[in-house]
């Protein structure tokens, strides 16, 4: 049960890294009542786009998926 609502909730996702197990949550900007232009001090939404938790996470998974399987590749084709 404590961890259903990562199941469930629209707003929340995992990393696309398979070694990595960390949530991505959305979480909304709230409503700005500043008056001053390009004011950032209340932060931004997360994008709803957003497939890696940390960049690390995304070139590990772009190392493990097209690095290393042609790597290998290339080794096994060496050596034969």
């Amino acid at each position: 049960m404590g961890m259903s609502w990562v199941l469930w909730d629209r707003w929340t996702t995992r990393c696309r890294n398979p070694e990595c197990n960390d949530i991505i949550p959305y979480r909304h900007t709230p409503e700005r009542r500043g008056t001053k232009k390009n004011d950032r001090s209340e932060g931004y939404t997360t994008r709803k786009d957003k497939l890696y938790c940390r960049p690390k996470c995304e070139k590990r998974h772009y190392y493990l998926r097209y690095t290393k399987p042609t790597r290998e590749a290339a080794k096994a084709s060496k050596s034969s």
